[in-house]
């Protein structure tokens, strides 16, 4: 065989395996750009209307910690090379729970990570809800799930309201947002600027309430009209986390970071001393359900 011909050969075997990968590559990048959320100059202009921001953007009120510029490219290659390390070597085990009728007093149940459907007073609020594959603006690229949703989400009992604490992919899900827009008629409770990816991926104005980063709690008769779908009123704090959804955090993306705390007459920050707030590590991997007794 001639070299021309070996040649000839190589240059298909590298155009072919190039034309591979950009395929790859080309579905892999389907849909990103929606999954990733509202524009940066759309988020700066969010941002820029609150008196807590400052240029477009927001910062932590205590300082968090830092990785240092020396030590990012050594954390990279610890997770580029880290195998198997951290995956469950077996499956792992999920419980069925069976959803009441009606809406318990107060009661939690756990989905994995910080998907919890929370019962109040007869009401239903659903927290940072993720029941994607991956956590990811790709659907095949990106942080998979250990194992899958522990209920479908079509089987949740109907929701009230979601509750959404920062924009990262983790507590962000897209998917989930539009089939919960979508096939629900829940009111989304969000940091300000987490409204904008909401409204990019079609969930109405009217369904989103905005809470700046220090929105004090209100009593259950200052909800506004407009606003009587919301479960209960909500107060939002600020925390110490970054935010963003395009690689690093611009401070601007998803408002402050912070949480939302819902109000009710039995229920509120003052009265909840008394909560059974029992943990286990051990715990499967939800749902699981804590409906013990409560004090107020």
């Amino acid at each position: 065989m001639s070299r021309r011909v070996v040649s000839a050969a190589a240059r298909s075997v590298l155009v072919g395996g190039l034309l591979v990968g950009a395929g790859r590559v080309a579905r892999a990048a389907r849909g990103v750009p929606l999954a990733v959320g509202a524009s940066d100059a759309v988020l700066r202009a969010r941002a820029a209307s609150s008196p807590h921001s400052r240029d477009g953007r927001f910062g932590n009120t205590e300082p968090g910690v830092q990785i240092a510029p020396g030590e990012l490219r050594g954390l990279l290659l610890r997770v580029l090379t880290r195998g198997t390390t951290g995956t469950p070597s077996a499956p792992v085990p999920t419980a069925a729970d069976v959803q009441p009728a009606t809406a318990g007093e107060l009661a939690l149940t756990w989905y994995g990570h910080s998907s919890v459907l929370l019962e109040i007073d007869g009401r239903r609020v659903l927290t940072d809800p993720v029941w994607s594959e991956r956590v990811s603006p790709s659907e095949r690229v990106g942080p998979r799930r250990l194992h899958p949703a522990p209920v479908p989400l079509q089987a949740l009992p109907p929701v009230d309201a979601v509750v959404v604490s920062h924009d990262h992919y983790d507590h962000l899900d897209m998917a989930t947002v539009r089939r919960l827009g979508h096939e629900t008629a829940a009111v989304f409770v969000v940091p300000v600027g987490i409204g904008a990816h909401l409204r990019r991926w079609g969930v109405p104005d009217d369904r989103i309430r905005e809470l700046d980063g220090t929105t004090p709690p209100r009593s259950p008769g200052s909800r506004s009209r407009a606003r009587r779908r919301v479960t209960s009123p909500a107060g939002c704090s600020p925390a110490t986390r970054p935010s963003g959804r395009r690689g690093r955090s611009r401070g601007h993306g998803g408002g402050p970071t912070s949480a939302a705390t819902p109000v009710t007459p039995r229920h509120s920050p003052r009265r909840a001393r008394g909560w059974d707030r029992s943990t286990s590590p051990s715990c499967p991997s939800g749902p699981t359900t804590s409906r013990g007794p409560t004090s107020t």
